[in-house]
Protein backbone atom coordinates (compact mmCIF):
# COMPACT_ATOMS: atom_id res chain seq x y z
CA UNK A 1 0.00 0.00 0.00
CA UNK A 2 2.97 2.22 1.17
CA UNK A 3 4.51 1.58 -2.67
CA UNK A 4 1.43 2.43 -4.22
CA UNK A 5 0.88 5.93 -2.87
CA UNK A 6 4.72 6.84 -3.35
CA UNK A 7 4.15 5.46 -6.96
CA UNK A 8 1.45 7.75 -7.40
CA UNK A 9 3.08 11.28 -5.15
CA UNK A 10 5.84 10.78 -7.67
CA UNK A 11 3.44 11.74 -11.09
CA UNK A 12 2.24 14.81 -9.06
CA UNK A 13 5.17 17.48 -8.71
CA UNK A 14 2.45 20.76 -8.47
CA UNK A 15 -0.08 22.15 -8.91
CA UNK A 16 -2.69 22.48 -11.76
CA UNK A 17 -3.90 25.69 -13.73
CA UNK A 18 -7.02 25.63 -11.96
CA UNK A 19 -6.01 26.03 -8.68
CA UNK A 20 -3.34 28.86 -9.35
CA UNK A 21 -6.47 31.01 -10.65
CA UNK A 22 -8.31 30.13 -7.84
CA UNK A 23 -5.74 31.62 -5.20
CA UNK A 24 -4.93 34.30 -7.57
CA UNK A 25 -8.73 34.91 -7.50
CA UNK A 26 -9.04 34.78 -3.33
CA UNK A 27 -6.10 37.30 -3.64
CA UNK A 28 -7.29 39.66 -5.79
CA UNK A 29 -10.85 39.62 -3.94
CA UNK A 30 -8.78 40.24 -0.81
CA UNK A 31 -6.79 42.93 -2.30
CA UNK A 32 -10.11 44.89 -3.06
CA UNK A 33 -11.77 44.42 -0.17
CA UNK A 34 -8.69 45.67 1.84
CA UNK A 35 -7.18 48.67 -0.37
CA UNK A 36 -10.03 51.41 -0.06
CA UNK A 37 -10.01 49.91 3.79
CA UNK A 38 -6.36 51.35 4.22
CA UNK A 39 -6.14 54.56 1.94
CA UNK A 40 -6.97 56.96 4.38
CA UNK A 41 -4.91 55.64 6.62
CA UNK A 42 -1.82 57.69 6.51
CA UNK A 43 -3.73 60.70 6.53
CA UNK A 44 -5.74 59.58 9.64
CA UNK A 45 -2.56 59.05 11.12
CA UNK A 46 -0.89 62.20 10.65
CA UNK A 47 -4.12 64.04 12.14
CA UNK A 48 -4.07 61.77 14.99
CA UNK A 49 -0.15 62.89 15.32
CA UNK A 50 -1.41 66.22 15.32
CA UNK A 51 -4.06 66.27 17.42
CA UNK A 52 -1.97 64.50 20.57
CA UNK A 53 0.79 67.33 20.33
CA UNK A 54 -1.73 69.85 20.11
CA UNK A 55 -2.75 68.46 23.33
CA UNK A 56 0.49 68.19 24.98
CA UNK A 57 1.30 71.85 24.08
CA UNK A 58 -1.96 72.57 26.00
CA UNK A 59 -1.04 70.95 28.84
CA UNK A 60 1.98 72.79 29.12
CA UNK A 61 0.54 76.10 28.81
CA UNK A 62 -1.80 75.40 31.07
CA UNK A 63 0.81 74.03 33.53
CA UNK A 64 2.66 77.03 33.10
CA UNK A 65 -0.29 79.46 33.50
CA UNK A 66 -1.27 77.32 36.79
CA UNK A 67 2.07 77.64 38.67
CA UNK A 68 2.44 81.99 37.20
CA UNK A 69 5.48 81.32 34.72
CA UNK A 70 3.36 82.71 31.90
CA UNK A 71 1.05 85.91 32.60
CA UNK A 72 -1.91 87.23 30.56
CA UNK A 73 -1.72 90.14 28.01
CA UNK A 74 -4.34 92.36 27.19
CA UNK A 75 -3.68 91.45 24.17
CA UNK A 76 -0.44 90.50 21.91
CA UNK A 77 0.63 87.73 19.40
CA UNK A 78 3.65 86.59 19.66
CA UNK A 79 5.33 83.71 17.27
CA UNK A 80 8.23 81.62 18.35
CA UNK A 81 9.32 78.06 18.15
CA UNK A 82 10.07 75.25 20.35
CA UNK A 83 12.96 74.37 19.84
CA UNK A 84 15.27 73.91 16.89
CA UNK A 85 12.92 72.49 14.89
CA UNK A 86 9.92 73.49 12.52
CA UNK A 87 6.90 73.58 14.90
CA UNK A 88 6.49 77.64 14.97
CA UNK A 89 3.50 78.77 17.75
CA UNK A 90 1.26 81.16 17.25
CA UNK A 91 0.64 82.48 20.78
CA UNK A 92 -2.23 84.82 21.22
CA UNK A 93 -2.28 86.05 25.21
CA UNK A 94 0.92 85.64 26.36
CA UNK A 95 3.25 88.26 27.84
CA UNK A 96 6.69 86.94 26.52
CA UNK A 97 9.19 88.86 28.90
CA UNK A 98 11.79 88.77 26.46
CA UNK A 99 12.74 87.37 23.08
CA UNK A 100 12.63 83.88 23.79
CA UNK A 101 11.18 83.90 27.55
CA UNK A 102 8.16 81.59 26.66
CA UNK A 103 10.63 79.00 24.34
CA UNK A 104 12.40 78.80 27.52
CA UNK A 105 9.60 77.80 29.57
CA UNK A 106 8.09 75.30 26.81
CA UNK A 107 11.03 73.42 25.90
CA UNK A 108 11.95 71.78 29.19
CA UNK A 109 8.15 70.31 28.90
CA UNK A 110 7.95 69.64 25.71
CA UNK A 111 11.71 68.88 24.21
CA UNK A 112 12.83 70.15 21.07
CA UNK A 113 12.05 67.85 19.00
CA UNK A 114 7.97 69.04 18.29
CA UNK A 115 7.17 69.45 15.24
CA UNK A 116 3.52 69.20 12.82
CA UNK A 117 3.52 66.38 10.61
CA UNK A 118 2.85 68.59 7.37
CA UNK A 119 5.12 71.46 8.15
CA UNK A 120 2.14 73.74 9.62
CA UNK A 121 2.01 75.72 12.96
CA UNK A 122 -0.16 75.13 16.21
CA UNK A 123 -1.91 78.10 17.10
CA UNK A 124 -2.35 78.58 21.02
CA UNK A 125 -5.60 81.11 22.01
CA UNK A 126 -6.04 81.84 26.01
CA UNK A 127 -9.29 83.82 26.77
CA UNK A 128 -8.19 86.07 28.99
CA UNK A 129 -11.01 85.65 31.48
CA UNK A 130 -11.98 82.03 31.61
CA UNK A 131 -7.91 81.27 31.13
CA UNK A 132 -9.33 78.37 28.64
CA UNK A 133 -6.28 77.04 26.40
CA UNK A 134 -7.24 76.13 23.23
CA UNK A 135 -4.43 74.66 20.51
CA UNK A 136 -4.91 73.90 16.58
CA UNK A 137 -3.02 72.49 14.50
CA UNK A 138 -3.25 74.12 11.26
CA UNK A 139 -1.16 73.09 8.26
Amino acid sequence: MIKALCKKAKGNKGFTLIELIIVIAVLGVLALILIPRFSGFRERARNASNEATARTIETAVVTLLADESLKLAGSGDGSFEIGSNTAVTNVTGLIPNTDGAVEALLVPLLGNDVQHTDGGVFEVTIDGSTLDVEVTPNP
